[in-house]
């Protein structure tokens, strides 16, 4: 994991968080501990909930396009999401197994299956503030 990580930029590394921090509190599976074949989840934002969640100061906002599209490339790359779009600074893509690992180990949980991450009961500490998380579309 930590190769992975060192491949990452830090705007790569705060944007996969940000993804799979509202794939876990977005998605839920109808009753979690049935056996889970697939686990639901994506992530769809905006270009501003985007610079808003990313923080982005004016310089960054200025060249939006171009860190988003960087962004989306090396989490696609690295298997972090799968299916990523990213035209017009307006990222979307669905989760990953790779993704949802890196979430869990960054977390201290690496001895968590995949499927847990939508796990109610699985306690993540304290969540990152992340600015307008909670007023993204479900």
């Amino acid at each position: 994991m930590l190769g992975l990580v060192k491949r990452l930029s830090n705007y790569q590394v705060r944007a996969h968080y940000i993804a799979y921090r509202m794939i876990r509190e977005k998605t839920r599976p109808h009753e979690y501990g049935k056996k889970i074949l697939m686990i639901p989840g994506s992530f769809k934002m905006t270009p501003e909930e985007f610079a808003v969640a990313m923080e982005f100061n004016q310089d960054e906002n200025r060249k939006r396009d171009v860190l988003v599209e960087h962004i989306m490339l090396g989490l696609v790359r690295e298997d972090l999401v799968s299916g990523g779009t990213y035209g017009g600074a307006y990222p979307t893509a669905q989760h990953s197994a790779m993704g949802i690992e890196l979430f869990l180990w960054a977390h201290g949980k690496g001895d968590a299956t995949v499927a847990s991450v939508l796990d109610p009961a699985l306690d993540l500490g304290v969540p990152v503030r992340i600015r307008g998380l909670d007023d993204f579309p479900g």
